[in-house]
């Protein structure tokens, strides 16, 4: 009984999550603007940061396509070599998709099985 209470409540954050997105499209593209600024303008933390939000964005099935250009522009905006700004964007963005593929995988093995 318990997993039907689970899936329902995740089912209902994605269709809400969504339709938010649609609704507020132009809100979205700023927000995504301004984050990667926020990353280039933070090289420390961003790669952190970034690999936090592809994991969310790997489990909710966004297109990670944007973020790894977004992270690839800001990354190289950051660090001013691109050797070390490929090498970082890599990193994490690969960090952030092998454990949201991982999350995904659980959560579809385990959560949304019968």
């Amino acid at each position: 009984m318990s997993y039907w209470v689970i899936r329902g409540v995740i089912l209902l954050i994605i269709i809400v999550s969504i339709v938010l997105v649609i609704v507020f499209s132009k809100q979205v593209k700023e927000g995504l603007a301004n984050f990667i600024q926020w990353i280039a303008d933070h090289p420390v933390s961003g790669p952190l940061i970034l690999s936090l939000v592809y994991i969310v964005a790997t489990v909710f099935f966004i297109p990670g396509s944007i973020l790894t250009i977004g992270a690839g522009y800001a990354f190289n905006q950051a660090f001013k070599s691109t050797g070390i700004a490929l090498a970082v964007g890599a990193l994490s963005v690969w960090v952030g998709a092998s454990i949201g593929s991982c999350i995904a995988f659980l959560l579809a093995r385990y959560v949304f099985t019968d």
